[in-house]
């Protein structure tokens, strides 16, 4: 098991080598997209819509395509066995200033819609509980394309709070679509 995600930038450098359009936050998002709408298993579907605008899997780099495995790896992990283990693969907070990391936010749910489309969910005003609504919300979180704003603590409190609600958002829809019970902090507990 992968112990850490990639690290943002050098994802960012894997997907160019494999002349990839698709940024690292789309990518993740697409995946987990592709999870909530199947379950584990989707990393040959995931791979094939990642690379769909660049080259074919067998002429890219091996260390390029283990990122990716690795990448798969850690977030099958973390949203289909952990649940409470998720996490977005965003901008560092340190490392890159405020409007960027709500630009790639936004990348990342536009990703998490269409991993859900190319899983094959539709319609989905259909879907069971309160999932429709919260995709609805995502989807318009989605549309944002870029965010001016202060790095202030005002704007980075409102941003943590954004990005904790698409976490909790998008662990609950895949509850719900993959038929799982949310572990309680019981369960979570190693036997004595």
């Amino acid at each position: 098991m992968v112990s850490s995600a990639p690290d943002f930038e050098h994802l960012s450098d894997a997907l160019r080598s494999m002349g990839s359009e698709v940024g690292p936050a789309e990518l993740h998002g697409t995946l987990c997209g592709l999870f909530c709408a199947h379950g584990p298993g989707v990393e040959a579907l995931w791979v094939k819509t990642t690379l769909a605008s660049g080259d074919h899997p067998t002429t890219i780099a091996r260390d390029a395509l283990e990122t990716l495995h690795d990448l798969y790896r850690l977030s099958e992990s973390e949203l289909c066995e952990e649940l409470f283990g998720f996490h977005l693969l965003l901008p560092d907070d340190d490392e890159a200033p405020l409007n960027e990391r709500v630009a790639a936010l936004g990348s990342w749910c536009r990703g998490f819609m269409l991993g859900l489309a190319e899983g094959g969910l539709g319609d989905l005003a259909a879907l069971p509980d309160d999932v429709p609504e919260v995709l609805e919300d995502l989807n318009d979180i989605a549309r944002v394309a870029s965010y001016e704003t202060e790095d202030d603590e005002q704007n980075e409190t409102a941003y943590a709070e954004l990005v904790e609600y698409v976490r909790v958002a998008v662990t609950l829809t895949y509850q719900t679509l993959q038929g799982q019970a949310a572990p309680s902090e019981a369960d979570k507990r190693p036997a004595h």
